[in-house]
């Protein structure tokens, strides 16, 4: 009974935890450089309402990327120009932006902690699920 409850709590642990894992490899898959790239040159992809070109929007783009990803210092957006000198972020987009950041470290603290549960349960009922006779048999067979 212990062995099934403890199948039975592995197994539910695995499909709770799965979910925030694909969740997060998503996230983390469209905020990556690629999808910038394969995004902004897409055909169809509409154009700038500032008069900005391809390669400045993935700049730009890619510099945010960065800040979400890395944790870096607000100062690197605050250090954005627009092709005209003027700031590429008001005030209460860079507050936003910081926000972002902060939530965006949560998911991605999140998704290890749900990738780490997720290896582990399916280890563990792998582990259960196998007699260990037959683990010893398979280990002598290959030698």
């Amino acid at each position: 009974m212990l062995r099934t409850l403890g199948r039975s709590l592995l197994a539910w642990t695995l499909t709770l935890a799965l979910p925030v894992t694909l969740a997060v490899a998503s996230l983390h898959a469209v905020t990556d450089y690629w999808f910038l790239e394969w995004e902004y040159r897409r055909s169809g992809f509409p154009a700038d309402p500032y008069g900005l070109g391809t390669d400045e929007r993935i700049e730009l783009a890619g510099v945010c990327v960065h800040y979400l990803a890395t944790g870096a210092h607000i100062s690197e957006l605050e250090a954005l120009r627009l092709p005209d000198g003027s700031p590429a972020f008001n005030a209460r987009e860079l507050r936003h932006m910081d926000d972002v950041q902060r939530v965006y470290r949560g998911v991605s603290i999140a998704g290890i902690a749900a990738t780490m549960i997720v290896v582990a349960s399916a280890a563990a009922l792998l582990l259960l699920e196998r007699p260990r006779r037959s683990l010893a048999l398979g280990v002598r067979a290959r030698r």
